[in-house]
């Protein structure tokens, strides 16, 4: 999606957009390819684990209340292999529970979860028995995401709670949403993205004073929207017009951990 229509913030400072997209403008790595790939143990082994692991079907996927969406996407945005039916037992292989099984795995829709080089990291086990119980998470200290869309660095990455928005925004342009499963995670998850590509987020209005304090300094645009771009179809709106209603705001919290610079006047061994 082009901004070109709407300012963004640089320190306060009202800056015009150019006509190049704004997340296309800095990235923190130097891919090879189009597609940051990178060998790890764990990532291995889950493979090794998952080689065997059947993809769910569509129709149980569509019968369970959490996940029913993500049948609308499985021919066109998300891997099969990344949406596995677990019917047996299976390791745990890193975290707190290392060496124990996931029984709460068992008869389960199981996302992979991927790390910033799309590698998988960890997994999310949905219950088909107690389709509304929260997902098991096999270990919840690695920053990760379940991936919508494809992780090309010439794509723009959304990260977001929920999975409503790659609906919103796919209609017209290449898009990747990375849904941080574990909510409580997803300032981490931004994080661990943003170290790969600037990554963009949205909050409305009213939460925007508290994400620029979580995630000042990290490589990423905030959209502050009256209503969230998520729920933009809901409202009979485009994307495009709840970003560039008069009432949004773009800005780039990169710019935004800018300490005021250190007089002259003092002794630098001396800070004040």
């Amino acid at each position: 999606m082009n901004y070109t229509n709407k300012e963004y913030h640089q320190v306060g400072i009202t800056t015009p957009a150019t006509s190049t997209p704004i997340n296309s403008t800095r990235t923190n790595s130097k891919p090879t390819s189009n597609k940051p790939h990178t060998d790890n143990s764990i990532g291995l082994e889950l493979k090794q684990i998952l080689a065997d692991i059947e993809p769910v079907t569509t129709d149980v996927l569509e019968k369970h209340s959490q996940l029913q969406e993500l049948s609308l996407y499985l021919d066109d945005g998300i891997d099969k292999q990344t949406v596995l039916y677990l019917g047996t037992n299976i390791p745990i292989i890193s975290g707190d529970d290392k060496g124990s099984m996931a029984q709460q795995a068992i008869n389960s829709i199981t996302l992979v979860l991927l790390d910033n080089q799309g590698e998988p990291a960890t997994l999310a086990s949905y219950s088909i028995d107690h389709p509304t119980k929260k997902p098991f998470i096999h270990d919840t200290a690695i920053p990760s995401a379940f991936v919508i869309g494809d992780m090309s660095l010439d794509s723009e990455w959304w990260c977001v709670n929920g999975i409503k928005l790659y609906r919103a925004l796919s209609a017209n342009e290449p898009v990747t949403v990375l849904v941080a499963i574990n909510p409580y995670q997803f300032n981490d998850v931004v994080k661990h993205f943003a170290e790969v590509k600037q990554v963009n987020i949205n909050v409305t209005s009213n939460q925007k004073d508290k994400a620029i304090k979580q995630l000042a300094g990290v490589n990423a645009l905030l959209f502050s929207t009256v209503i969230a771009i998520a729920d933009c179809l809901e409202h009979d709106k485009l994307p495009s017009d709840v970003i560039e209603d008069d009432n949004s705001e773009i800005i780039d919290l990169a710019t935004m951990a800018w300490g005021e610079p250190e007089s002259l006047a003092n002794d630098p061994s001396k800070p004040r």
